[in-house]
């Protein structure tokens, strides 16, 4: 980002850009499945809206079987996911102009979030891998 970069961020400036956004959009990375950013986004209920598998099949051309955005948003219900950009670019539109529903979104996103990723959640799985 040249100059446009803001700097590395502390954690709670961290979570108080994401909660004031309006969207975040995540670009994927190849070859991790999700990255901790979209975890750390939808926790705090910011709307994602994420490219699909089809962006990275020029990174492998097995990506669609290790990209997992799919999986976690439920397009249009916790998230959205595309690889159509003209379709991210309305859906973008869409949310910055109509509050309610980036909210609903968002929220939903947040509680699938504590659902896959909450402390709980990783605690068991922990305890059941550790034995």
């Amino acid at each position: 980002l040249g100059d446009d970069w803001g700097g590395e961020l502390e954690h709670e400036q961290q979570k108080a850009v994401l909660r004031d956004s309006r969207v975040f959009i995540y670009g994927g990375t190849w070859p991790a499945c999700y990255t901790l950013t979209i975890i750390e986004a939808m926790m705090t209920g910011i709307p994602v809206i994420s490219v699909g598998a089809k962006s990275h099949e020029g990174d492998r051309t097995d990506v669609t079987n290790t990209f997992e955005v799919p999986d976690i948003i439920k397009n249009g219900e916790n998230g959205f996911v595309s690889d159509e950009i003209d379709k991210l670019h309305e859906i973008v539109g869409e949310l910055l102009n109509n509050q309610k529903r980036a909210i609903t979104i968002g929220q939903a996103g947040r509680e699938r979030a504590i659902e896959l990723f909450g402390k709980e959640t990783i605690a068991r799985q922990w305890k059941e891998f550790l034995g």
